[in-house]
């Protein structure tokens, strides 16, 4: 019998009932990466013994586990005094009877530094304990065990008053009860028992610190109500979204991205010559091919079909999704209004396409399985319809991103929920117009918006697909007949332009430019507001102005001038941060930089470090424009203190 002392690592003060804290467990059993960084996923399995004894009907469970051993070796452990090789039947199973024994893999992020480890779960009536397993899955008292435990310290019923329609507020009365999380330890008397051999990774189990200081901070956020998926956030109704990766094996995405990113990740970054930044695009092309790659061979499997999927990416931009899948083996091209810098850099295996797609004429692509949308703008919304028109078999994948109705930008239709979870709605809606079950997923990708549909299955019969096609296009007429035509409007659909035209306030003629700044500045200086300088040992005074609004100081501009703001992203408030030397805008109001701040600078913080030990070239605003010159002395500016 191995003889166990458990001291506690953590406690923190809850209010919530037992149901509301396995809740909060099961997050951090079933989703660990939420909280634990160097862990992928985790799979779970259940050790109930089968009728055919220690063997398991679970496949994905090793074959040289056996259940029943474990199960007795759980017994031994925590039951003192306690033999299965002595003791009846009776105590062993009367014992487990009151368990529910779980095993968990844990998947890491990166094979190349850690290892998958296993653990078993043990469900106690107000607890889970934790116990790690050997490489030959045997119960192992080395690494540490813990457990969460919740404990009720009393039971508070409280008046709570509800507000009743008809009859008003009236009282009810409300249990509260207070309680306690607490994460224990287990330290071993001897380090006799079953030692593991020391493998060359690290386990991606956490360690005993990690668990003690973070661990508890999650399980305690966990509980409360408000971190559940369907809480009014700020008044407004959450969407209820699944879990990331619900509709393939989690497992097997992480072994697929590691494989690609291996693959193509660091050649492409090499290489790569767009002016976007390499870190979030390329691993994200990555994350997304994994992904659609695991899906069509879900589906493959589903139909019992070896034949791999053929695609249309529509408006896939720099290209590399659809290089990645041509690359692993699926037909299919991708098509874009304007040819990427990378394209050139691409086999000719990788068949991209230049040319403007116009959903609303008779191009179809029933060639192909499928037509994919990847932050595709104004064809978002057409994606499923395409689809549907292309043909009865014809599926669909879309990452929904800006808000585009079919002719013009989407405006939503309440405010109850935020902008983006009623765009998805929106888009969601359209698939199921077109006829479609459509699954709603969560992408690891790093991008806030991460939520992508499926249409995979359809919801009709392929003879009323004709009824569907005319729903439709009624459906499409009527989202067009209620956006009156405008400026805003088109009564056609309208891609974007072949060369999109900077629109960010710096093709401003420079003489406009200076006149703003000149407007602006001196309606600031003209609010007295001086400070007491020291220049190379000298005191003087410096006016650094007051502030003023954004919307009074557009007044201050002429009418040509903001007849030229209004063509330009932004308009006057981005004009004044692109000159960020002289002003700083916050809260909507702008006013001076206060330079006299030897704190105070401008610069990126990524080229901070470089930007003090580089050649200074622009000049100097305040030296040659302000009342009162330069508040800082020439070597300790970053600007030009001379022409």
């Amino acid at each position: 019998m191995v003889k166990m002392s458990w001291n506690i690592l953590n406690s923190g003060e809850v209010c919530c009932n037992l149901d509301s804290f396995f809740n909060s467990v099961q997050i951090w059993i079933n989703r660990p990466n939420v909280c634990c960084k160097m862990i992928s996923c985790a799979s779970v399995y259940d050790l109930e013994i089968s009728s055919v004894g220690k063997k398991h009907s679970n496949t994905l469970i090793p074959d040289y586990l056996d259940i029943c051993q474990l199960r007795k070796e759980i017994y031994n452990a925590l039951v003192p005094g306690s033999n299965t090789e002595n003791d009846a039947e009776d105590p062993f199973d009367k014992f487990m009877l009151q368990l529910k024994v779980h095993l968990r893999k844990l998947v890491p992020k990166n094979p190349d530094v850690h290892s998958p480890c296993y653990e078993v779960m043990v469900f106690r009536n107000n607890s889970v304990m934790f116990i790690p397993l050997t490489s030959d899955l045997k119960l192992s008292f080395v690494s540490y065990w813990y457990e969460i435990e919740h404990c009720t310290i009393e039971t508070q019923t409280d008046s709570c008053a509800t507000q009743c329609p008809v009859t008003g507020s009236e009282e009810q009365k409300c249990q509260k009860i207070i309680g306690s999380i607490q994460i224990k330890s287990v330290n071993f008397d001897s380090t006799k028992y079953l030692f593991d051999n020391h493998p060359k990774k690290r386990s991606c189990r956490p360690n005993e610190q990690w668990v003690k200081d973070k661990l508890l901070t999650s399980i305690v956020k966990w509980t409360d109500e408000k971190f559940s998926a369907t809480y009014p956030l700020n008044g407004k109704q959450k969407m209820l979204l699944p879990t990331s990766l619900s509709l393939i094996p989690q497992e097997e995405y992480a072994e697929k991205y590691q494989q690609l990113k291996r693959k193509y990740g660091h050649d492409i970054m090499k290489i790569w010559s767009e002016v976007t930044d390499p870190q979030k695009y390329i691993y994200e092309d990555v994350a997304i091919a994994s992904y659609l790659i695991l899906l069509w061979k879900k589906e493959r499997d589903i139909t019992n079909c070896d034949k791999l999927q053929s695609f249309v990416d529509l408006g896939c931009g720099n290209g590399l999704l659809v290089h990645i899948l041509n690359s692993e083996g699926h037909p299919g091209r991708g098509i874009d209004l304007r040819q990427r810098n990378i394209w050139k850099v691409f086999p000719s295996s990788t068949h991209l396409v230049e040319g403007v797609v116009d959903p609303t004429n008779d191009t179809l692509y029933s060639d192909y399985d499928w037509l994919l949308g990847n932050h595709s703008d104004e064809l978002t919304p057409w994606i499923p319809v395409l689809a549907a028109r292309s043909g009865y078999n014809v599926r669909y994948w879309v990452l929904p991103c800006c808000f585009f109705d079919f002719f013009t930008k989407y405006k939503r239709s309440q405010s109850t929920s935020g902008q983006y979870d009623d765009y998805l709605k929106f888009v969601e809606n359209i698939g199921q117009i077109c006829g479609f079950h459509v699954d709603t997923d969560v992408m690891r990708i790093p991008s806030t918006k991460r939520v992508c549909q499926v249409g995979m299955r359809k919801s009709h019969t392929a003879d009323k697909h004709g009824e569907f096609l005319k729903n439709i296009s009624d459906f499409i007429d009527t989202r067009h007949s209620s956006h009156p035509i405008n400026f805003t409007t088109s009564s056609e659909f309208v891609p974007r332009d072949k060369i999109e035209r900077v629109r960010n306030c710096t093709k401003l003629e420079r003489c406009i430019q200076e006149s703003i700044v000149s407007i602006i500045t001196n309606n600031i200086l003209s609010i007295s507001n001086i400070l007491k300088i020291n220049i190379d040992g000298i005191v003087k005074d410096w006016n650094r102005g007051g502030s003023i609004l954004l919307e009074d100081a557009i007044l201050l501009l002429p009418t040509h001038i903001k007849d030229l703001m209004k063509n330009e992203c932004g308009g006057l408030k981005t004009l004044l941060k692109n000159h960020h030397q002289i002003f700083e805008v916050y809260q909507g109001k702008v006013q001076i930089r206060d330079w006299s701040n030897l704190q105070n600078t401008c610069a990126n913080k990524k080229k901070s470090k470089i930007q003090m030990h580089s050649r200074k070239t622009k000049p100097c605003w305040f030296y040659f424009s302000h009342p009162d010159g330069c508040p800082r002395s020439e070597h300790i500016c970053p600007f030009l203190h001379v022409s």
